[in-house]
């Protein structure tokens, strides 16, 4: 085999390779969930609320746990 055709395949291996690993590393990404603020206890009411951060939440004290700021009733209650 010529020089030229070694560089060839030594360069196609090495691609190959290149995308495999990319492909596996982004399909091993995780992300954090962000978790409730333990020190916070809410009764489980639906009276939803929007807050100034566009996150709708089921109460005002459940909003305030995570805190949010500015918010506003969701809108009229279906009852």
């Amino acid at each position: 085999m010529k020089r030229s055709n070694w560089i060839r395949a030594l360069f196609a291996v090495v691609a190959l390779a290149a995308i495999v690993v990319g492909a596996a590393a982004t399909v091993n990404q995780t992300y954090a969930k962000p978790s409730k603020p333990s020190n916070c206890y809410c009764p489980m009411v639906w009276d939803p609320v929007v807050c100034s951060n566009g996150h709708v939440y089921s109460n005002l004290c459940v909003a305030h746990c995570w805190g949010a700021t500015g918010c506003k009733p969701a809108g009229p209650r279906p009852w």
